[in-house]
Formats: C-alpha cells, sequence, structure tokens
C-alpha cells in the first residue's frame, strides 16, 4: 500500500472521528399546532406531553372557549403559544411542572419575543368549581411572558388557594420581560397570599410590561383576623429583580373589622429584591378598624434595593396604626438611590417609609433630595427639601415647624423606629427647567400680566363700540 493511499484512508478517518466527536447543534424545527377550537388545544397539550423533549409551538387560528373542570398539565417540552389577535378564554388553570427537572426543564412561554404577536387571555371562568390559578408553575419550571400577551378581567367569587394568577414554586423561573396583568377582583378571600402573583422558594424577573387596575378584598365577616398581604406580588424565601414596568393603581380593600393589609404592590419576606427603573404609583390599601402598612412596599427580613425608580401617590388608611405611605419594613437592609418616594399618605404617620431595625441594626440608605427632585416630571410646584420625622403624634406639614429634620441619610445598622416624610414645600417653577422662580419677580410678573390683560380688554371693548 502505497504512502499516498495511507495518508488518504488517515485523513478520512480522521474527519469522521472530528464529526463523530462534534455535538449536535442544529435543532430541528419546532413541531407547530394549529388550532381553531378546544379539541384541538387539548389534543395539542397532549401530543406534547407524550412527546420528545422538543421545541413546539400551538398557534391559534380562532378564539378558543377552553372549558375545562380541573387544570390543563404541560410537563415536558419548550412550548410556545401564540395567539395572532385571538383570545383564550374560561381558563380553569394551567399546571406547568417538570417530569424530572435535572434531565429538562419544562418551559411555557406566552407570546411572541419581538413582542408583535397578540395573546388575549380574559380570566372570566363560567365552568363548575373554583379554579386554581391561571397559572401553577412548579419543580424547576420556567415561565416567560412576552409584551402582547393581555391577561385581564378575572374574577372568582371566593379565593382560598394562593397566586390568582401566577404561583411560582419550588425553584421555578418566571419571566416577566412584558405584557399585562390588568382589572382582575378578588371579591372575596380567606387566604392571605391571594395575590396576583406568589413567587414561593422561585425566582421572578421584571422587565418590562404592566400590572395595575387590580384588587383584592378579604371575605366582609365581622371581627376575622385575616390579613391581605399584596395585591399583586408575594415573594417568600425568593429571589426578585425588577428592572422596567409599571405596578399602578391595584388596591386592597378590607371590609373585616379587624383585617389587615401590607403591600399593595410589593409583599416582601425573607427575600432579596433588585428594584430599578420602575413606577410603582397609585396603589392603596383601604382599611376598616386595622392598621395597614407599606401602600406600596412592605419587607420583613429581607434586603431591599431600589434604584432609579419612581414610588408616588400611594396610600394606607384606617382608623388607627397605618404607616409606610410608600414603603415598610421591618428588620430589612433598605438601600434607596436616585429615586423619587415622596408624596405618598398614610392617616397615622410615615406618609413615606416607616422603618424598624433592632439590634443588630438594619441598613438605610435614603436618596438626597436634589436627586429626587430630577425624577420629578417638569413642570412641578412641589420642591422636596429632605427628609423629616413624621410621626403619629407629630405629623409633618409644610406649616408645622416642630418637626426634626431626618439628616443622616447613609446608616449601616440603624436601630429602633423611624417614620420619615420626604417634606416639600410649593413654589412657582419655570417650565422648562423645573427651576424656582424669584417669588417677587414672579408676583411682578403676574401684576404686570393682569394689567396687560386689562390694558387688552379695554382696547377690545374700544373697538366695538365703534
Amino acid at each position: 500500500m502505497d504512502s499516498k493511499f495511507k495518508r488518504k484512508i488517515f485523513i478520512i478517518i480522521t474527519i469522521l472521528m472530528m464529526l463523530c466527536s462534534i455535538p449536535k447543534v442544529l435543532k430541528a424545527a419546532p413541531v407547530v399546532f394549529n388550532v381553531d377550537d378546544r379539541t384541538q388545544f387539548l389534543k395539542a397539550i397532549t401530543d406534547i406531553n407524550n412527546g420528545e423533549e422538543s421545541d413546539y409551538i400551538i398557534s391559534l387560528k380562532a378564539n378558543i372557549d377552553i372549558l375545562t373542570t380541573d387544570s390543563i398539565e404541560l410537563t415536558r417540552g419548550n412550548t410556545t403559544i401564540l395567539g395572532n389577535g385571538h383570545e383564550i378564554t374560561n381558563i380553569y388553570g394551567f399546571e406547568v411542572y417538570s417530569d424530572d427537572p435535572a434531565v429538562a426543564k419544562t418551559t411555557l412561554t406566552l407570546g411572541q419575543q419581538d413582542g408583535n404577536n397578540i395573546l388575549k387571555l380574559k380570566g372570566s371562568y363560567t365552568g363548575t368549581g373554583s379554579p386554581d390559578s391561571m397559572f401553577l408553575v412548579s419543580n424547576g419550571s420556567i415561565l416567560n411572558m412576552h409584551q402582547g400577551v393581555e391577561i385581564y378581567d378575572r374574577e372568582i367569587p371566593l379565593v382560598e388557594y394562593e397566586g390568582f394568577i401566577f404561583y411560582i414554586g419550588s425553584e421555578s423561573i418566571f419571566n416577566m420581560y412584558g405584557g399585562s396583568i390588568k382589572n382582575c377582583i378578588i371579591s372575596k378571600t380567606t387566604n392571605a397570599d391571594c395575590a396576583m402573583i406568589v413567587v414561593n422558594n422561585a425566582t421572578f424577573n421584571m422587565s418590562g410590561g404592566e400590572i395595575s387596575g387590580n384588587t383584592v378584598q378579604d371575605s366582609p365577616v365581622a371581627d376575622n383576623d385575616w390579613a391581605i398581604h399584596s395585591a399583586v406580588l408575594i415573594s417568600k424565601n425568593s429571589d426578585i429583580t425588577i428592572t422596567g414596568g409599571k405596578i399602578i393603581n391595584n388596591k386592597i380593600i378590607l371590609n373585616s373589622t379587624n383585617s389587615s393589609g401590607n403591600g399593595c404592590a410589593l409583599f416582601i419576606y425573607r427575600s432579596t429584591v433588585n428594584i430599578s427603573d420602575v413606577n410603582i404609583s397609585g396603589n392603596e390599601i383601604i382599611g376598616n378598624k386595622v392598621g395597614c402598612e407599606g401602600g406600596g412596599i412592605y419587607a420583613f427580613e429581607s434586603t431591599l434595593v431600589i434604584d432609579n425608580s419612581v414610588i408616588t401617590n400611594n396610600k394606607v388608611s384606617s382608623e388607627y396604626g397605618s404607616h409606610g405611605g410608600a414603603i415598610s419594613t421591618s428588620y430589612t437592609d433598605l438601600t434607596i438611590t436616585n429615586s423619587l418616594v415622596a408624596f405618598n399618605t398614610a392617616t397615622n404617620g410615615a406618609s413615606d417609609i416607616y422603618f424598624l431595625g433592632f439590634d443588630p441594626g438594619s441598613k438605610l440608605y435614603l436618596p438626597v433630595a436634589s436627586s429626587m427632585n430630577t425624577k420629578q416630571t417638569t413642570p412641578y410646584m412641589n420642591l422636596i427639601i429632605g427628609w423629616y420625622e413624621d410621626n403619629s403624634d407629630n405629623r409633618w406639614s409644610m406649616t408645622n415647624p416642630s418637626v426634626i429634620e431626618f439628616t443622616t441619610l447613609q446608616n449601616d445598622a440603624l436601630i429602633g423606629e423611624y417614620s420619615l416624610v420626604a417634606g416639600y414645600e410649593t413654589k412657582p417653577l419655570t417650565p422648562d427647567t423645573g427651576d424656582r422662580f424669584n417669588q417677587n419677580v414672579f408676583a411682578s410678573m403676574m401684576i404686570l400680566s393682569g394689567l396687560g390683560l386689562v390694558v387688552l380688554t379695554k382696547k377690545y371693548k374700544k373697538k366695538e363700540s365703534n
């Protein structure tokens, strides 16, 4: 055998060995199910559960009434539901879990990554029984939600479970890239943790979208001592990262005499939460007799970092004991930078922040007034001037000079109870820059403009008479 032939054989064998050693990098095209009714949708789910660990697309070709009397289970694969502008109604619930998360994690994606595909999920349910969470995700599974997904109008007469729309548990992940959760109502509940989203020993990431106009009410039973922990998001022993979006105009309404409410937008329990570039505004807890805490956020034994965000016009109210219109924390490290936390209200003190730290103390970093003013939308009339104590027996107001200014804005181990408000004064400001006018100049301008108006009026009347 000559050397040239041997060389060719060697090259061929080498190439074959290299090809065998290269991992499979070309993924097969996803399996697509085009569905236009309930039967086809449910068959697609069955086929996915019985199929390979692969990529699947369920593409709606019509509105689908998916009425079932039990949850729809998805146990394997990477499945995307595309609405193509259509709507799914009568959802009892989806249960997403992984048979063996060490081998493969079940993934459900709602909508299209570029946000150009509309999927509507109407929450009304006319079947028998009381539905569970609209999406229950567990056992290391992953749920993705994109812009263009609309979840709305879910209303169940009595809710006794955790997580009205989403329950994310047991090391699962919910990525909310966009979309909306709007106008869902719990008209009666006996479960403290029935918020729109509950994250328990899991991970929630929100980078866009809107959660707004949702309401949770307790059961109107006299003298019960239930608590409602948030209308929007509950985090227990979890990691939360919110880097965009809006959480606005949600409500907790307490009907029972002894019910309490905490953290209308976020209730944080022994968790790590990082918030940036978010608007948390207009959320409200309407109490009865018992105190409420955290119109925006409540945190217990947690780490909470807020940056470049706006937390305004949140409110807690009850007959007594309500504080922390924006934020209420207990034994929590709280860091706020480059953010606007102001113009919130609480009936019994701490209009903006209630902070409780015991030995060895908790971290409290507050933003300076100048950085908060830069976050206001110009033109604005209320100029923030600093942090002040706002105690129940000595409320801060622009006319109360006895209130103590809280000047130590960076505390690494603060011990004690602090009720705080971002104090402000009302001044005329320039519309373009937000800078304050000189008051004397402003008054002169107003007088001159008034005189000018009188002159113009007289000239006009004279012209009319001629």
